[in-house]
């Protein structure tokens, strides 16, 4: 009879606290007893909500697996800028947007389109968040000063595709499959924004939205878009992390799009024996 209390108890509360806000603090079994009992539906009905790895991802950052991907290295430098890096699982990535304005060749990447010009561009092109004047911006901070050096440039998804590379030798645009395995290695796409978006994972995925294919800014304080290196058809991958939402999503879209780009290190082929 006292478990079947218990669990009318239970069936009970949890309509009231999924409305409530949620404590990452609380643990169920209160009195550390191995059971759950009268004192700790006492300490429930102090809880502020459901406690899950949605909610509360820096409960589970001690899931995620110490890692050593860079080999020490803790930044690598390109084209002038210094750029942090960090390591989760067994991937090696820039802690950092690029902001290159030159392909690996040294030739410069086609920059200072207005929106029309961006819509007409059929080869890579750059742009920082709210750089040109005319240009509509939706959301966020309007000074592009301000957005270069916190967000980096945007890059359309013809430069992410030009045989020059926008990545320093030895590192690469990643492929939609290395963004899913690094959600993977944070235990998956459902928390994995929520994670990337914490200063203690080291990624500083800041939302500092995007470029449409219209010439128009948006997003900023949002959603951050970065570019994969993957395509089909005539549209390409981009993964976006959003404000509102723990996970990391993937979505096709236009290749005219502007979007950030992060750049991981090539692993070496193991050799044929």
């Amino acid at each position: 009879m006292k478990h079947a209390a218990t669990i009318l108890l239970l069936l009970f509360l949890l309509p009231v606290l999924a409305k409530a806000q949620p404590d990452c603090t609380w643990q169920p079994d209160v009195n550390a007893d191995g059971e759950i009992g009268t004192t700790d539906l006492l300490g429930l009905l102090s809880a502020f909500g459901p406690w899950t790895r949605a909610t509360c991802p820096e409960a589970w950052m001690q899931d995620i697996p110490e890692s050593d991907a860079c080999n020490g290295q803790t930044f690598a430098r390109y084209e002038g800028h210094r750029y942090p890096l960090v390591s989760v699982g067994n991937q090696c990535w820039f802690a950092e947007n690029l902001r290159t304005t030159t392909y690996g060749n040294g030739q410069r990447i086609l920059a200072g389109l207005n929106s029309g010009e961006w819509l007409g561009a059929s080869e890579g092109a750059m742009s920082v968040y709210a750089e040109e004047e005319e240009s509509r911006v939706y959301s966020g901070n309007p000074d592009a000063t301000t957005n270069l050096d916190q967000f980096g440039r945007l890059y359309n998804w013809f430069a992410v595709d030009d045989w020059r590379s926008l990545c320093p030798a030895g590192w690469a645009v990643p492929s939609l499959e290395d963004w899913k395995k690094l959600a993977q290695s944070l235990g998956g796409e459902e928390m994995a924004g929520a994670l990337l978006k914490m200063e203690q994972i080291g990624f500083q995925a800041r939302l500092g939205g995007g470029r449409n294919y219209g010439g128009f800014y948006g997003s900023a304080d949002k959603a951050g878009l970065w570019w994969t290196g993957t395509s089909v058809g005539n549209l390409a991958w981009y993964v976006r992390v959003d404000a509102d939402s723990p996970s990391l999503s993937w979505q096709k879209t236009n290749p005219k799009m502007g979007a950030a780009i992060r750049c991981i290190q090539v692993q070496a082929k193991p050799p044929r024996h």
